[in-house]
């Protein structure tokens, strides 16, 4: 019997994993473009720095899906994985992040979907530019909520799972970062002249 892995849940393929660990592979397929982008939007590695992680993040999902906890989603568990082995990178590496991987596109996905609004309102690339270096230089505890609400779209829920606070410190989080980063447009005048 072929199974369709593209058309199997999350929940199939773990179980799939569990029963036989060479199975890891197909967690890791769905996986790893999303776990890249992600771990180039919150931190400054480069690419093979960013690939390096990931393989650090499936060797602690290989060793550890059996203490997996079927409540949650597998997505949640392996995104607060890889957050977590991207901070410990970080500190390891001894700085803190000073230009990310959040590009044009994906701001401009969050300017729209998080309600700032000014995306209509910045008209060339070199504003756009300069939104961009705004919001790389956000501290990571807000780019963070911010990258997994309105790019990776995880619920409120998931995004307490993965960063390990209640709701009320995630919805503080991410008005404060787009405060914060509002209040920086302003003051380099991204905005149109109405």
């Amino acid at each position: 019997m072929k199974i369709e892995i593209d058309k199997s849940s999350d929940e199939d393929l773990v179980k799939m994993v569990l029963e036989n660990p060479d199975n890891l592979k197909f967690l890791m397929d769905r996986y790893w473009q999303k776990l890249f982008w992600f771990v180039r939007r919150i931190s400054y590695f480069s690419a093979e720095d960013a690939e390096d992680i990931l393989q650090d993040v499936f060797l602690k999902v290989y060793k550890n899906i059996n203490s997996f906890d079927d409540s949650y989603k597998f997505s949640t568990w392996v995104f607060q994985i890889t957050r977590n082995t991207t901070i410990d990178a970080i500190r390891k590496n001894g700085s803190h992040p000073r230009e990310v991987g959040i590009e044009q596109g994906d701001l401009k996905l969050i300017l729209a979907e998080s309600g700032i609004g000014i995306e209509q309102q910045i008209i060339n690339k070199e504003k756009l530019a300069e939104a961009e270096k705004i919001l790389n230089s956000l501290p990571l505890k807000y780019r963070e909520v911010m990258v997994l609400k309105f790019l990776e779209e995880k619920s409120y829920e998931e995004m307490m799972d993965i960063v390990k606070k209640p709701k009320g410190t995630v919805a503080s989080l991410l008005n404060r970062g787009k405060a914060i980063f509002l209040e920086k447009a302003k003051k380099q005048g991204l905005f149109l002249k109405n």
